[in-house]
């Protein structure tokens, strides 16, 4: 199923074209004294902590349920999973082991596109 077909997606283009208009930063501050603690969070790394802050986004929370239900329903759970698992998860990663003329052809066919509307496709 195309992105645009997604049932979520669909639910969120909605929600937008209705209600984003009527958005303000400014408002959504000043109403909600913990809106930085409740779009944000921190990451904590071996080399650092990493602040991830949503906060200055003109979300809401219902905004933030109808992205992570998309993102749920686009397999971005299981593709995280695979990513950390060391499987492939796109055509463009390079097997492990391969020799100079492999790796020439591999290179070669991961960068043959051509442009179909707004998509780019591997020929």
């Amino acid at each position: 199923m195309s992105l645009t077909d997604d049932p979520n997606y669909r639910k969120l283009e909605q929600w937008y074209k209705a209600k984003a208009g009527g958005l303000s930063m400014r408002d959504m501050f000043e109403s909600d004294k913990d809106r930085f603690s409740t779009f944000s969070t921190t990451l904590e790394t071996d080399d650092g902590d990493i602040l991830l802050d949503y906060s200055k986004n003109l979300i809401n929370q219902e905004v933030m349920d109808m992205l992570l239900a998309m993102a749920k329903s686009r397999g971005v759970e299981e593709a995280r999973d695979k990513m950390f698992s060391g499987e492939k998860i796109n055509f463009t990663e390079v097997p492990e082991t391969v020799n100079a003329p492999s790796l020439s052809l591999f290179m070669l066919q991961s960068t043959l596109f051509h442009q179909d509307s707004l998509s780019l496709q591997q020929v």
